[in-house]
């Protein structure tokens, strides 16, 4: 860790040595006294670090709400390298990390986020949200995080809502502007080169018949990544899965262990094209149409030991009693009555069995999106009507093909839980032979997600010569979508002759050897590499396996349980006045109003008829539910100027989040018990869902005392009803049990804390030493919501880490700019109810990462880029419970470099 930062450290004085002084421009609108105003920037001209958060700390001056910004520093250029990626460097915000990147955002740790585009609403699939990954950042000129939402904002964030600002081309400079990005990347675990590609074309002109503009901005990504996880699995309470030790004593162990190595090859193209005329008489007619594609062909390469599976176990280790005060009762009384469950530390297998598993998957999104509409702005009057669209489809098509030895000589050493991944040493077989696996059970899986939605609203603003009242403003907003889902049952399809009857040998091509750089140890895992099935095979001869297996030749038929469609009709209606106040010589300004939604909903799917004791049976009957829903949302915030620089800010909010689709939907969808589960599981809608009610109280203190500095304190409490949690109970079906995952609303909850930023550029320092500056955020959370499983108590809101932070060094002179960013998200909850009788809530461990980037500017049109990421290599840890006795995952992402050009002309 020391050299890293001592590099990092070492590029930020090279750069100051080899700089020279300039002046970083911006040009913003000057918002603070014309809150009925959105701000907008010329983005083109903020062509530096500097300059884009002098851009932010304007837009968050300047606002009425709470909201903080993310401006690009250059045409495709943001901060960070993906969406998520700046988003995470905002106090409040939160992000997780799979499949090479950032993704699953979250606000004050809540995900019910709502996302728009240029204030349009936007989505991916079937999901509330959209994919903000999706978005390429190449394409994006700024970044608002909402946290207390407008009246005239879209309803269902109770997290709050992230509107991505897309480039007009007003936004630009009279006559053709053009810009080119191109960027290439190495990924260490993946040990490959992807590059990035986007272009922006801007011509703005004006005649007799008016202004005009037209822009076409379009971007391709083509990026490798892999991940790796070495996991341990779950504690059942069977007496297959008990060791004794050299004095007698019993102890449960994890059914089975597993590494996967999770490589990719992801494809995101995307373009844009908009237009913008403003006439003589004022009147601004626009519109923009938006393609995002992804596309990605990716594995999970599983190699996992079941010691349980046969064979016999020795040189047994236990976990003392009460070891890390750990006391689960005994379902079995192995060591005598009422005596606590012990478990396995490490034992020897021998005669046993492991399986070697080929997931092979390839996702695809296409989704359009746009708007256009039109503004007239004179006066005392603006007048803007606007008609948006959304159609999204997601594919996906995985093959998955369990492959199993079964060998008298194998032998197994494994340590379970070593606070950090397991250990495992194996002997007595060639696991690298194709002869020595057979064909265990195939898993045949397509789903596809359809959604599409047209929204029309109008707007009207009223400005005032009232000196109470600068301004009124109304809009009416009507939305119809409609979505469909079908899927194909998951559950796996085993071999009919027998698990270890049919030798992978009698599929020609089936596999060959897999070999990889893992990230743990020889000394943890000696198997450097092992047989398995090709990913491209499973995908492309498809019909071969199934043969294997006794399936017909062609996709499976969609299952009923995941079948589903829903329409969502939504009308709001909103109204608010601006206000101006003075207290003694003390100015305070801020909005009032509320916004009337009402909801219609129909929805349409299959279940499992339900017996009068609550049981399922077999077979699936139509359903059809409809349901209303009326809110009234009102909001009140505000600013104190006590100076021009010494801003009090307050808001009193009602927000509500509508459920997701998929957890309406009331059917059941299977997977049957195997060698690796030994209960069926499943997972389940409930169309009783109610939408989550938040009231909000946030009040925060600001002092801007520069341009480019700033210090807040921002304090928030929210009162939540009927927060959507998934919880897993055991129901019975067709007389089967199944661990079945179910939404269920959780009744009343909290959620408060306090955000602190800190933002300063060192002008006062002499020499080279001008160009230092630092961002820095720290945001403290506490979300508990009612336990539906133990009426009268409370517990923690998943995804709510109680402590995260960053802390960005930045350095800034003349051509050079580089940032070295540093982000902590502390101990939060992944989910409950998992199963297993070993502790079933499970815990992530702290996790950090360290990233780099600068910039130097060879000529004003032309700029070569450096970008690296996970410069510490940092792992994700998770846990069953709050101890490291058992340990769950740990999972190890690619570090990258990227080199680049920006090019503007």
């Amino acid at each position: 860790m020391v050299s890293l930062w001592a590099i990092s450290a070492g590029a930020f004085f090279c750069g100051a040595v080899f700089a020279s002084a300039q002046t970083a421009t911006t040009n913003a609108n000057d918002a603070k006294n014309n809150n009925d105003e959105t701000v907008v920037l010329e983005e083109f001209r903020v062509t530096s670090v500097r300059g884009s958060l002098i851009s932010a700390q304007e837009i968050k001056q300047s606002s009425p709400q709470f909201v903080d910004s993310i401006v690009a520093q250059d045409i495709g250029k943001l901060p960070d390298n993906t969406v998520a990626d700046a988003l995470q460097r905002i106090a409040g915000v939160q992000v997780a990390r799979a499949a090479g990147e950032a993704n699953t955002p979250v606000i004050r740790g809540l995900p019910a986020i709502e996302t728009t585009v240029n204030g349009y609403e936007v989505y991916t699939g079937t999901l509330r949200g959209v994919s903000l990954q999706d978005i390429p950042a190449e394409m994006l000129a700024g970044l608002d995080v909402y946290k207390s939402v407008g009246p005239e904002q879209i309803e269902g964030g109770v997290a709050g809502l992230i509107d991505i600002r897309l480039r007009r081309p007003f936004d630009f400079k009279m006559g053709l502007t053009t810009a080119i990005n191109v960027r290439g990347m190495y990924s260490t675990q993946a040990d490959k080169n992807s590059y990035f590609l986007s272009g922006v074309v801007n011509q703005r002109w004006k005649n007799e018949n008016g202004e005009f503009g037209v822009l076409f901005d379009v971007s391709y990504q083509k990026r490798h990544y892999e991940d790796q996880i070495f996991d341990n699995w779950v504690h059942y309470p069977e007496l297959f899965d008990v060791a004794t030790d050299a004095s007698g004593k019993s102890g449960y162990f994890g059914d089975n262990f597993g590494y996967q190595v999770v490589p990719g090859n992801r494809e995101r193209p995307a373009a844009e094209l908009a237009f913008q005329w403003r006439t003589n008489a004022g009147i601004e007619l626009y519109s923009e149409t938006m393609y995002t594609g992804y596309r990605n062909d990716h594995q999970v390469n599983f190699f996992i030991g079941i010691p349980s599976w046969g064979g016999t176990r020795s040189n047994v280790t236990l976990y003392p009693a009460g070891y890390a005060g750990v006391k689960i009762p005994d379902p079995h009384s192995l060591n005598g009555p009422n005596t606590d469950a012990l478990f396995v530390k490490s034992f020897t297998a021998t005669n046993t069995n492991t399986l070697t598993s080929m997931q092979a998957l390839h996702d695809r999104t296409d989704t359009i999106q746009g708007a256009f509409g039109a503004k007239y702005d004179k006066d005392m009057f603006k007048l803007t009507a606007e008609v948006s669209y959304n159609i999204s489809t997601v594919k996906t098509r995985g093959v998955i093909l369990d492959t199993g030895t079964n060998s008298p000589t194998e032998t197994l050493e494994i340590t379970y839980n070593d606070a950090s991944n397991p250990t495992v040493h194996a002997s007595g077989l060639d696991f690298a032979d194709g002869n020595n696996f057979f064909i265990n059970q195939l898993f045949d899986q397509w789903s596809r997600a359809y959604s599409h939605q047209y929204a029309v609203k109008t707007d009207a603003l009223i400005r005032l010569k009232n000196d109470f009242v600068s301004s009124l403003k109304f809009g009416v907003r009507y939305a119809d979508r409609k979505v469909n889902y079908h899927q194909a049952n998951s559950s796996p399809t085993g071999n009919p002759a027998g698990f270890f009857a049919t030798p992978t040998s009698t599929i020609p091509g089936l596999g060959g050897v897999f070999t990889n750089d893992l990230f743990a140890s020889a000394e943890d895992m000696s198997i450097r590499k092992w047989w398995s099935a090709s990913s491209d095979f499973l995908l492309h001869d498809t019909d071969k396996v199934r043969a294997a297996v006794g399936l017909p030749a062609g996709n499976p038929p969609a299952d009923p349980a995941s079948t589903f469609n829903d329409q969502e009709k939504t009308f709001g209606v909103y109204g608010l006045a601006n206000y101006n106040l003075k207290f003694g010589n003390t100015p305070v300004d801020g909005l009032i109003g509320a916004r009337f939604v009402d909801t219609h909903q129909s929805l349409g799917g299959y279940q499992h008829p339900v017996d009068a004791s609550g049981n399922s049976g077999a077979g699936f009957e139509r359903v059809e539910n409809s349901s209303s829903d009326w809110q009234v949302l009102p909001t009140f915030n505000g600013r104190v100027h006590f100076t021009d620089e010494l801003l009090l800010r307050y808001s009193a909010t009602k927000t509500i989040t509508r459920p997701n689709f998929t957890d309406l939907n009331p059917a059941l969808s299977l997977q049957h018990s195997g060698p690796t589960s030994q209960v069926g599981t499943g997972t389940g809608g409930n169309p009783k869902l109610s939408p989550v009610k938040s009231t909000n109280y946030d009040l925060g203190l600001e002092y801007y005392f520069a341009k480019s500095s700033l210090v807040s304190v921002t304090g928030f409490y929210r009162t939540l009803h009927g927060y959507v949690q998934n919880f897993a109970t055991i129901e019975n079906v067709a007389g089967v049990p199944y661990n079945i995952t179910r939404p269920q609303n959780t009744g009343k909850g909290t959620l408060k804390g306090l955000e602190l930023t800190y933002q300063q550029f060192f002008d006062f320092l002499p020499g080279a030493l001008k160009g230092f500056g630092v961002q820095a955020n720290y945001t403290y959370i506490d979300g508990k919501t009612d336990d539906p499983a133990h009426p009268g108590t409370q517990q923690q809101i998943t995804q709510v880490a109680k402590n995260n932070y960053n802390a960005i060094l930045i350095y800034e002179r003349g051509p050079f700019s580089s940032r070295l960013a540093y982000t902590w998200r502390g101990t939060y909850i992944d989910s409950y109810n998992q199963p297993g009788f070993q502790p079933n809530t499970v815990y992530v461990q702290p996790t950090q990462q360290l990233d780099f980037s600068a910039s130097y500017d060879l000529t004003k049109q032309i700029t070569l880029t450096f970008d690296a990421t996970n410069l510490l290599k940092s792992k994700y840890h998770d846990r069953f419970g709050p101890t490291a006795m058992f340990n769950r995952d740990v999972r190890s992402y690619d570090t990258t470099f990227a080199v680049g050009a920006r090019f503007r002309f």
